[in-house]
């Protein structure tokens, strides 16, 4: 049996999304509270292998056990929610479980996904942003970011302006490799080959 479901979390204090040898991984402590909640061990799957730092609002996973506890699925799915939620810590949480067909793999059945880099622009830090958002100190020309971010295959990137002192970019494609988002984004920030930091990314849905 494959279950399916999505969560979402704060990368601020993970060493990535991945279970690591050192550090503290999203893997690690889902897998923890859910085998904590089937009484069996629980290995999951996650969509994409996130950086240390970078958030997620939609990482979807899957993993495949013997039986559902008490053999009622259908009941069992909305009660499984609640409980391993309240074994998680707060920067992390679950949502959305589903039984899924045999076959089903949360990072091999993707088509497609979107990631959301967002910067804003001051000369003084925003307390409220500066966890989820890059810093800049000046705006950069979106017109030419546009035009360069037409040029990278296999993806595509819609860039934002949203008022005076944000920018999203949205990047979507059916996969990325290591840091890739990051340094597309920071090539077309610093005109020059350069990683984004990875507070200002965040892994925001996907496709199946």
């Amino acid at each position: 049996m494959v279950i399916k479901f999505t969560c979402e979390y704060n990368g601020k204090d993970f060493c990535g999304f991945q279970r690591q040898a050192r550090g503290r991984s999203v893997q690690q402590v889902l897998e923890d509270a859910l085998t904590r909640y089937f009484g069996e061990k629980i290995v999951i799957h996650g969509s994409g292998r996130t950086d240390a730092g970078v958030h997620a609002r939609e990482q979807v996973c899957s993993f495949a056990m013997r039986q559902m506890r008490n053999e009622a699925n259908e009941v069992n799915l909305g009660k499984i929610e609640g409980a391993v939620n309240s074994f998680l810590p707060s920067d992390v949480a679950v949502r959305d479980f589903q039984i899924m067909p045999d076959g089903f793999h949360a990072r091999y059945s993707v088509k497609r996904k979107t990631y959301l880099y967002r910067v804003y622009v001051a000369r003084y830090k925003s307390p409220l942003r500066e966890e989820y958002y890059h810093k800049l100190h000046k705006v950069p020309e979106v017109e030419s970011m546009r035009q360069k971010a037409a040029a990278f295959k296999g993806c595509d990137i819609v860039i934002e302006s949203r008022g005076d002192d944000e920018i999203w970019f949205w990047v979507s494609g059916p996969g990325f490799k290591y840091r890739m988002v990051r340094r597309m984004v920071g090539e077309l920030i610093y005109e020059k080959p350069q990683t984004a930091p990875s507070k200002g990314l965040t892994l925001y849905s996907v496709e199946y």
